[in-house]
C-alpha cells in the first residue's frame, strides 16, 4: 500500500467538488437555480480614517439613493436600505442576486459632525465622507 501524505487543502477542495456535483445532479432538468428573494444582502464595505475625518465606501449595486438611509448615533454610523428584486422574465435560467433590506453599522473611534456628512452614490458605490467633530473650548456646552 502506498504512503499518502495528508493534504488538508486538497482534501477540502475535492470535497467541495463532490458537493457541487451532487447539488448540480439533484436539480431537475429545466428547473432553474435561484437564490430566495429574501436571502440576506450584506454589502461589502471599506472604511478608513484621514487627518480630517473618516471615509466609508459601501458596494450597493442596484440600490437607488432614495432607498438608502444614513444615520449617526454618537460614534455609530448606520447605513441601511433596500435592494429591490429585479423583474423576473417569463423564463430564466439562473438568478443569484439577493434582494431585500440591509443594514451595516460602523463604530467610529471619534465623534463626527453629523450635519456635515457628504454622500455620493455613483456606479453602485456609496461613498460617505465624515468630518471629525471640532473640539469645543472649555466652558462651551456640547
Amino acid at each position: 500500500m502506498p504512503i499518502r501524505t495528508w493534504d488538508p487543502l486538497g482534501d477540502l477542495l475535492k470535497l467541495q467538488e463532490r458537493l457541487n456535483a451532487l447539488l448540480q445532479a439533484s436539480l431537475a432538468p429545466g428547473r432553474p437555480e435561484t437564490v430566495p428573494i429574501d436571502a440576506s444582502f450584506i454589502p461589502p464595505a471599506d472604511a478608513w480614517e484621514t487627518a480630517e475625518g473618516f471615509v466609508i465606501q459601501v458596494d450597493v449595486p442596484g440600490v437607488e439613493e432614495n432607498d438608502l438611509t444614513v444615520q449617526i448615533e454618537g460614534e455609530r454610523l448606520v447605513v441601511s436600505g433596500l435592494r429591490r428584486a429585479a423583474a423576473r422574465p417569463a423564463s430564466f435560467h439562473c438568478m443569484e442576486r439577493c434582494a431585500g433590506a440591509f443594514s451595516r453599522s460602523f463604530v467610529l473611534p471619534e465623534r463626527v459632525e453629523a450635519s456635515e456628512v457628504r454622500l455620493s452614490l455613483r456606479d453602485g458605490m456609496l461613498r460617505l465622507e465624515l468630518d471629525k467633530a471640532r473640539r469645543r473650548a472649555r466652558g462651551d456646552k456640547a
